[in-house]
């Protein structure tokens, strides 16, 4: 299978796939479970009809990521499970919304600006945001559309990506709530 950034992409890893993963000598399955560990998480690529959601949180909720690779044992986004069921461990998967920008201008035709909570059950800034790059284009969306952005995440990347910020102004307000 590819890999991506140094992870493996999968659709989903059964015991046939562990067992010829194993003689073969790219993955080291453990003990007899379906899950394979893959020189870290399971990455998926999918595609969702939505990204840019209602929420009682804020106006809106977005996530490009289902799945996070930091795996705390305190996270309450633990709970996805419960609607995107994986066989994998939270923080040993990764879903990827690879079609998350496309989405987000086409629904950015209709929504009315708002707030925004960007990685309500994620972190949109996890390290595989270095490559795939969907939340930092996602947010510079919102923000050239006058939305207001509040960003959740532990990560020191979130703090790299302050070039794509916009002054607050009049019709458009930015906080970053990171850390």
């Amino acid at each position: 299978m590819p890999s991506h950034n140094g992870l493996r992409r999968t659709s989903a890893l059964q015991n046939g796939d562990c067992i010829a993963a194993l003689q073969n000598g790219t993955v080291d399955c453990s003990g007899g479970e379906l899950y394979c560990e893959v020189m870290g998480p399971i990455v998926r690529e999918t595609v969702c009809k939505t990204i840019l959601n209602r929420s009682g949180l804020s106006d809106y909720s977005l996530n490009c990521y289902t799945g996070c690779t930091h795996g705390c044992a305190y996270c309450y986004a633990r709970y996805m499970q419960r609607f995107h069921p994986h066989q994998e461990p939270w923080g040993a998967f990764v879903d990827v919304k690879v079609n998350a920008v496309e989405v987000l201008k086409r629904q950015l035709r209709r929504a009315r600006p708002g707030s925004v909570f960007v990685s309500s059950a994620c972190d949109g800034w996890q390290p595989l945001e270095a490559e795939w790059r969907l939340t930092r284009r996602c947010c510079e969306l919102l923000l050239e559309r006058g939305f207001e952005v509040h960003v959740l995440s532990k990560s020191d990347w979130c703090s790299g990506s302050r070039p794509f910020r916009q002054p607050p102004g009049p019709d458009r307000r930015h906080r970053d709530d990171a850390r």
